[in-house]
């Protein structure tokens, strides 16, 4: 998703930063928005979208396997597969995640 085609609602970001996010790929759903923990420029000097691995593991344990026997570890093998994957085909502003 496209950090145009919604609103980013993040308390880590300062307004130009997430200005900087317009036309960016950013991941879904839109509480991962609370693991951007800040921007860089890519290789061209465009902003992208900073993530936090461990806020990730946390918001995706919470939101997505709280139920499970280990949801961090269900939420690891799903960003592993689902997120880290996916990354190289979002572009040349694709968000860096971070341990």
């Amino acid at each position: 998703m496209h950090a145009d085609v919604r609103k980013i609602i993040n308390s880590n970001l300062t307004i130009e930063q997430i200005n900087r996010l317009d036309g960016a790929p950013i991941l879904d759903p839109e509480f991962l928005d609370d693991a951007i923990v800040s921007t860089e420029n890519n290789a061209a000097g465009d902003a992208v979208a900073v993530y936090s691995y461990n806020k990730l593991v946390e918001l995706f344990s919470e939101n997505w396997f709280s139920s499970h026997e280990d949801p961090c570890a269900c939420a690891e093998e799903w960003i592993d597969v689902n997120v880290m994957r996916l990354l190289p085909y979002l572009g040349d502003r694709q968000p860096v995640v971070q341990e």
